[in-house]
């Protein structure tokens, strides 16, 4: 038999379960939506340009991909492929001084 305090904690548990999946979905819609445009016209302006490479944060180097990736491939007019490769070490960058002082 199932206590009260049971039931309670298993209705509180799969409300919270439905919302936690509910949220990831809508994020991961909202992310979809906010990156493809943006991979629509890095796509457009890659298949005038033979070659391009691109250095973005790692935070949003996955979207950048995956939006690329639905834009461009071996069977599209783009014709492209798209990678991602670490970078350990940099030469020869320097932080610019602030325009404000």
């Amino acid at each position: 038999m199932i206590s009260k305090k049971q039931l309670y904690e298993l209705i509180s548990f799969t409300v919270g379960a439905v919302l936690l999946v509910l949220g990831i979905g809508l994020f991961n819609m909202g992310a979809d939506i906010a990156m493809t445009p943006m991979g629509t016209h890095v796509g457009a302006g890659l298949s005038r340009q033979k070659k391009l490479m691109m250095v973005v944060e790692k935070d949003i180097r996955d979207g950048v991909l995956h939006s690329l990736y639905k834009q461009m491939g071996m069977h599209k007019k783009a014709q492209g492929i798209v990678f991602s490769l670490p970078v350990t070490d940099v030469a020869g960058l320097v932080k610019l001084p602030d325009e404000d002082k």
